[in-house]
């Protein structure tokens, strides 16, 4: 072929038109497909980030409130406790004492919180709490009670999973 041959034909054969258009329509599907593989891919990020963050927001919280508290107990359900940190449909709720009412912490991102008093050989109590996320993000932490005392904890709490924390602070 020379370049005689394409300025003598005035126009294009169906089958010419047939082929770049099924051509095009490959190159948009593989362009479609990876544009909505990054969008989810990106959706879930988001997700993630936004689960480990309530999680650890959710940790350093319980460190922070229980770490230098004089009493603490685990329960399986909260009573009239001045100050508690309890979990129910997806999201965590605490109450201070100056507060009356619980406040929701989290926006449902946490599927589950069990908390666990332990003693160590020397007599050390320690709080050791689970937070795991709607999406399976998992975090295990231990906090040393600095002014808890053998006296000051029931017997029966110790080694005992359980899902409301109740404690006071100094």
């Amino acid at each position: 072929m020379t370049l005689k041959y394409f300025y003598q034909n005035k126009g294009v054969t169906l089958i010419e038109v047939i082929i770049v258009l099924a051509l095009l329509s490959i190159v948009g599907l593989i362009v479609g497909t990876i544009f909505s593989y990054g969008l989810r891919s990106y959706e879930t990020s988001i997700t993630q980030k936004e689960e480990q963050g309530d999680v650890r927001l959710v940790a350093e919280f319980i460190t922070n409130e229980v770490r230098n508290s004089f009493t603490l107990e685990t329960r399986d359900n909260k009573d009239s406790i001045i100050e508690y940190l309890f979990f129910v449909n997806d999201e965590v709720f605490y109450r201070q004492k100056k507060d009356e009412s619980a406040k929701a912490f989290t926006n449902k991102t946490i599927q589950s919180i069990n908390f666990m008093v332990e003693v160590d050989a020397l007599d050390n109590y320690f709080l050791n709490f689970d937070i795991v996320g709607v999406n399976g993000f998992t975090m295990t932490s231990k906090v040393l009670l600095n002014n808890i005392e053998t006296a000051d904890v029931d017997a029966s709490i110790i080694n005992k999973e359980k899902s409301v924390l109740t404690y006071q602070k100094p």
